[in-house]
């Protein structure tokens, strides 16, 4: 148990470490954790990443035309997403390119490793597992080798243990409600093991040595059916940076249309509301269908076409006027 004293010296050693105080010192401490900076909003990036960002926005400045506070934390907002989803574009494309070198190399081992993982999940769900063991070459010969042990100790012993009895039961697909009593496999189990044997090396030549060579081709092309978990997650990435990317963009085409005026976007009531304020009520915006949705490029376009034309003063007007009426006078 933690004496009062200990429990004295540890207060006083927290106060002395009160991590980083300065702006500076804060910004630094956020990427001591940073990977890959496609997890968060954009707020924490990599070094060449924030520099790309920092190009970026100074080229589309002209283009996005952000007038207020509100518009310049848009335009950052489309730039810094506009980056992230190259970089998951990137990414993905090199995922997919060290896959085709795996496919080439270490197919038969990751796919072998593949089936050890799931073959761990048999206990738990047989019924399953064990079906999707029998899909490829790999899980076939996996249940195969684990079928002949079985076979050997039962020809030696005579019997099973019941974590071998339990193991025949999964590589069968027997669900654990089922076990009770006698099952098909306590009848007779060399016959069973016998049958599945045939049945699995049947498989195996038949059919999965012929779709393992045509999957692995396919694998060596980039265009591998099971998407790995590397590449789900940076789709899952990029498909929030579109998000964050289109939502900025709605935002700011909202801010030009509505004219410089100041915009106050929507507020939870759980958030920056006294209880005794009631808040005004919400107009519903209504879906155009003859609204498209445009891109970056499109957005760039369409604000380049329609720049305003620089107003003419009253000065330059009068002096055009008095001009032209001493000309008719004469």
């Amino acid at each position: 148990m933690t004496s009062l004293r200990q429990i004295e010296a540890n207060q006083r050693n927290a106060k002395l470490s009160t991590g980083p105080r300065t702006e500076e010192g804060k910004r630094a401490s956020r990427r001591n954790a940073v990977k890959h900076g496609l997890a968060g909003a954009g707020v924490v990036l990599p070094q060449a990443e924030a520099e790309a960002v920092a190009n970026r926005n100074a080229e589309w400045n002209s283009s996005l035309r952000p007038w207020n506070v509100f518009e310049i934390f848009l335009a950052e907002q489309i730039v810094v997403a506009s980056i992230q989803v190259e970089r998951c574009q990137h990414e993905q494309r090199n995922v997919r390119a060290v896959q085709a070198n795996r496919a080439a190399e270490c197919w038969d081992d990751d796919r072998r490793l593949a089936a050890e993982r799931l073959a761990e999940k048999l206990p738990k769900r047989p019924g399953v597992v064990s079906r999707e063991l029998r899909r490829t070459k790999q899980g076939c010969a996996l249940l195969i080798e684990r079928w002949e042990a079985l076979g050997q100790i039962f020809e030696d012993k005579g019997k099973w243990t019941e974590p071998q009895r339990n193991l025949a039961l999964d590589l069968l697909g027997v669900l654990p409600e089922l076990r009770e009593g006698r099952t098909k496999l306590d009848a007779n189990p060399a016959e069973v093991m016998a049958a599945e044997l045939a049945m699995l090396k049947s498989r195996m030549e038949t059919a999965l040595d012929d779709l393992d060579i045509d999957e692995q081709a396919a694998a060596e092309m980039g265009l591998e059916s099971a998407m790995s978990e590397d590449l789900r997650r940076f789709r899952r990435y990029e498909s929030a940076c579109h998000r964050r990317l289109q939502w900025a963009l709605k935002e700011l085409r909202r801010q030009h249309r509505g004219g410089k005026e100041a915009y106050l976007p929507h507020v939870p009531k759980t958030i920056g509301i006294a209880p005794e304020a009631e808040a005004e009520p919400e107009t519903e915006e209504r879906y155009d269908p003859t609204v498209k949705e445009m891109s970056v490029e499109e957005w760039a376009e369409f604000t380049s076409r329609n720049q305003p034309r620089p107003a003419t003063s009253a000065s330059s007007s009068y002096v055009n006027i008095s001009a032209s009426s001493s000309r008719y006078n004469s």
